[in-house]
């Protein structure tokens, strides 16, 4: 869940394989609002609150029983890695849509820093590696 989610920010994926079917990293294809069930496929579904979003998915995005405490539109963002269902969601809260300028989809080329497989995560340009952050 992220909370303060603006114009400028990126999401990065570049360290996640989207297809785990494939040898090495695969960056992920920007589908929109279709339907999510290919390896690769980053989709998103745009709901009015939290609470619309939890009713039609049927998850706990806030942890919080009932009403939620947070407002405004909610943006759920989903990742397939394998085929099939979904294997991931990012919620951006008090966001009303996204679309691919807002991610990071490549893994860095090795001339920046990246490594060319998966062994052991990619360094993100700050210096940090994608390894360090939870999904």
């Amino acid at each position: 869940m992220i909370l303060d989610f603006s114009a400028g920010d990126k999401i990065d994926l570049s360290g996640i394989d989207a297809n785990s079917g494939a040898a090495g990293i695969q960056a992920f294809n920007w589908s929109g609002h279709s339907a999510n069930k290919n390896a690769g496929d980053l989709t998103i579904r745009t709901f009015g609150n939290i609470n619309a979003a939890e009713a039609a998915l049927g998850i706990d995005i806030d942890g919080i029983d009932g009403p939620s405490i947070y407002s405004g539109p909610v943006t759920m963002v989903f990742g397939n890695v394998d085929g099939g269902a979904a294997d991931f969601a990012i919620a951006l809260i008090g966001v009303s849509s996204v679309d691919a300028s807002d991610f990071l989809f490549a893994p860095l080329p090795s001339s920046l820093g990246g490594q060319s497989d998966s062994s052991a995560g990619l360094p993100h340009p700050n210096g940090t590696m994608a390894t360090d952050y939870m999904f």
